[in-house]
Formats: structure tokens, sequence, C-alpha cells
């Protein structure tokens, strides 16, 4: 019987999807919240998805913007509350909790 061995070397960075979303922030002051955002798309047309929920998931704002980085401020739209902001690219999602006192 005669057994041969190979050696593989696997890129374990080519597993990892790469996240385009660089940063994403999300900062409650009273009853303002502004949303910043950067992406490392090369494609600066493409979608970028923002969505408030109250925590019982009801989308209480919801737009779409282009481009590569952006600040959003959403004055006086929200009462006290915790909501969840979620910025989505493509099929990557990040959510923060936003606390508005």
């Amino acid at each position: 019987m005669i057994v041969s061995l190979s050696a593989v070397k696997a890129n374990v960075n080519s597993l990892t999807q790469h996240t385009p979303v660089e940063h994403f922030q999300a900062e409650a002051k009273e009853n303002t919240i502004t949303l910043t955002w950067e992406i490392s798309s090369t494609d600066s047309t493409e979608d970028v998805v923002i969505n408030i929920t109250n925590l019982e998931g009801t989308v209480v704002y919801e737009t779409t913007a282009k481009g590569h980085a952006a600040t959003l401020a959403l004055d006086g739209k929200l009462e006290a509350g915790v909501y969840m902001a979620q910025i989505s690219v493509g099929n990557v999602q990040k959510t923060k909790r936003v606390v508005v006192r």
C-alpha cells in the first residue's frame, strides 16, 4: 500500500467575509439621534439603508442614502425610549442601541 501526504495551505483571510461597513456610530442627545457611517466599498452608488426601530420591532424611521461616508441627524422625531439603529449595505448589517432621554 502506498500512502501519499500532501501539504495544503489555506488562506484563512479568504474564509472571512470582508465587511464594507468600516465605521457605524449612533448617538443621542436629548431627542436628536445622530448616525455616522463610513463604507469601504469601491462602489459609491451602493445603497445604504438606514432603519430605526423601537424595542417592539416597529420601524419608526427608514431612509436610503448613497456614498462612502455621511452623517444623518434626526432632530426631535423620536420620543424618549430605547431604539435600535441599523445600517445595511448589500448583505451586511450593523446595529447599534440608542437611548433617547
